[in-house]
């Protein structure tokens, strides 16, 4: 073998070693599956933001912004399209430290999810999220120990979806002058009031369950054209529920089917799963004509 092919084979050596090391060196050792178009925040450091909101101030619009697990003291403002996503509900805790809203959102087109938020200040309308824009969706968070768990004024089409509201001062969730917003498969406890819709129309609250608190739900002030039905309400020490509008539903009139109220004592002769007579909203005359005799 000649001197040319022996260095031919060295350097075809090197360049093999070379990558193999370049291929451990690069594999990550946090077990973070890094996304396109995604910030990625760590209170410990690991990542490039430690700070919520230096990492939304950052991003560009929609982009995603992954919370990892912690314990952040911060306010946030949201001024763009971005999805906040926590790694964890139960371990990603956003805390406002007593202290005004939680977190703003005044733009269209944000997503939060899986965070616990908590913490807000203790004066009129404080709340955990406080959404001032149109098609929020905020699912699947835990939201508690508020003034009010969202205020949600002119927040048309805002999907609220699989929360839990618990132990808020005021509201669980408060919904002002919007319409179109869509609260499904929540549940709420041990608030003062677990929702209040005023000044606002066609909304649908559907699924969701009312427990333990001094007051269910209840529509004023302008609510009208709402639609209620599948929920169930318990344990509610002042009421379940009060319309003081009179222009809202009750029911599903395609299904046929209404709410679950723990003070109905109607009969089901048919037993086809709903009361033979309605049951009475409290002090308005509206009525659920079609009762469900078991929680959903």
């Amino acid at each position: 073998m000649n001197k040319t092919n022996i260095s031919i084979i060295i350097l075809i050596l090197i360049l093999l070693v070379t990558q193999f090391q370049g291929c451990i060196t690069n594999e990550p050792t946090d077990n973070i599956f890094y996304e396109k178009n995604t910030f990625y925040v760590d209170i410990d450091g690991s990542t490039n933001f430690s700070s919520i909101q230096n990492a939304i101030n950052a991003a560009p619009a929609n982009y995603t912004i992954s919370i990892l697990n912690g314990h952040y003291k911060e306010n946030l403002i949201i001024n763009k399209p971005l999805t906040i996503v926590g790694e964890n509900p139960l371990t990603t805790f956003i805390d406002g430290n007593d202290t005004e809203d939680v977190i703003v959102i005044n733009n269209d087109s944000v997503t939060i999810s899986n965070c616990s938020i908590f913490g807000s200040g203790r004066t009129q309308n404080d709340a955990g999220i406080h959404i001032n824009s149109k098609y929020v969706i905020i699912k699947n968070n835990i939201i508690y120990d508020n003034k009010c768990g969202i205020y949600a004024r002119t927040a048309s089409y805002a999907d609220i979806n699989n929360n839990t509201f618990k132990l808020n001062n005021e509201y669980g969730v408060y919904v002002y002058s919007s319409s179109n917003t869509k609260l499904i498969d929540n549940e709420f406890y041990s608030n003062d009031c677990s929702l209040r819709i005023k000044g606002s129309q066609h909304c649908e609250v559907i699924r969701n369950r009312f427990n333990d608190s001094m007051q269910g739900m209840y529509f004023c002030c302008g609510a009208k054209q709402n639609t209620v039905y599948h929920n169930t309400f318990l344990n509610h020490t002042k009421w379940n529920a009060d319309d003081q509008v009179g222009s809202n539903s009750w029911n599903s009139i395609n299904l046929s089917e209404g709410n679950y109220w723990d003070d109905y004592f109607g009969v089901d002769e048919n037993d086809d799963g709903i009361g033979d007579s309605a049951y009475n909203v409290t002090n308005t005359g509206r009525k659920d004509f079609f009762p469900l005799m078991n929680p959903i």
